[in-house]
């Protein structure tokens, strides 16, 4: 963490939107030192009724990324879910299902695996899945976007 800051609801530069119309990510990971300064952005929300899919793959969680609000600039991302009820296991099968059917609506693009273990190791890590989208409106052509779950049961 020598090189890295970690910002907390920090607002985002959109075109037409300012003071506090701004969208806020809500934590924003900034590489610092010389040169380019790569972000990378996670948004964090609960996991604990029977809506929060329908929420998580929502205009409001994982479509900011998709329509560039957040993370306009990069081409990943991060969405953290704080799991209120069940377990880790039950909301990664319920999220993989939700993903499959919305996968016109979130724009998930052809030719990835809907819902893929990220390949991360260590404790908590092995959880951790990507999916890769399409952003037709954006000048960037697809933004990945690693899926944690974390238990607070």
């Amino acid at each position: 963490m020598e090189h890295m800051e970690v910002l907390d609801d920090s607002p985002q530069a959109l075109a037409g939107r300012f003071g506090k119309k701004r969208p806020r990510i809500d934590i924003e990971f900034v590489r610092t030192g010389r040169g380019i300064r790569p972000r990378f952005h996670v948004e964090a929300k609960r996991l604990y009724r029977s809506d929060s899919v329908n929420e998580y793959f929502g205009p409001r969680w994982l479509q900011m990324f998709i329509s560039g609000e957040y993370a306009a600039g990069w081409s990943s991302a991060g969405m953290l879910g704080y799991v209120q009820s069940d377990t880790c296991a039950v909301w990664l099968r319920r999220l993989a299902a939700g993903l499959a059917s919305r996968r016109v609506e979130i724009c998930a693009s052809e030719g990835f695996p809907d819902w893929a273990p990220a390949g991360w190791q260590g404790v908590g890590l092995d959880g951790v899945h990507t999916s890769l989208h399409d952003r037709p409106l954006h000048n960037l052509s697809q933004i990945q976007i690693f899926h944690l779950l974390v238990d607070f049961t």
